[in-house]
């Protein structure tokens, strides 16, 4: 199933809209593999946001494996600067990654590529006090050197 909707995106850039449809259909991908491979896929070649949006980070939730959806965040946080809502989301949905490490490296990879402040900091801070120690800590000293930056 994730191949036909590989090989539809790989075609050429397709509409938001009927990406937003393929995200949607692709729900029905039981492999976590499988679906955070299409994720990390449209995470690299387009803009999350808008229409995108919501359809992607649902499929994303669908994705139980730690390492999984840690894989496809941390593609999104590579792009570049992300919109705020969609920066919010990211860290949003690294609330629900059950390891301490994958998580983390979401985190921080955030504080090194992105800017966190005011409710996205919150939301930041939230995760960060979740993780286990040494964990946390590395989140937290990523923020701080974020922040003097």
């Amino acid at each position: 199933m994730k191949r036909v909707y590989t090989s539809a995106l790989k075609r050429g850039p397709v509409s938001p809209a009927l990406l937003a449809e393929v995200l949607a259909a692709a729900r029905s991908i039981d492999s976590d593999y499988e679906a955070s491979t299409l994720l990390v896929e449209v995470a690299r070649t387009y803009d999350v946001q808008g229409e995108i949006r919501a359809p992607f980070f649902a499929l994303v939730d669908t994705v139980s494996s730690s390492y999984e959806k840690s894989q496809v965040l941390q593609a999104l946080l590579k792009r570049g600067t992300l919109p705020v809502d969609t920066l919010n989301d990211v860290l949003r949905t690294t609330e629900s990654v059950s390891g301490s490490y994958e998580a983390s490296q979401v985190l921080q990879l955030a504080a090194r590529t992105q800017t966190i402040s005011g409710p996205v900091r919150d939301t930041y801070m939230k995760v960060a006090d979740r993780l286990s120690g040494y964990e946390q800590n590395q989140a937290l000293a990523a923020l701080a050197r974020s922040e003097r930056r």
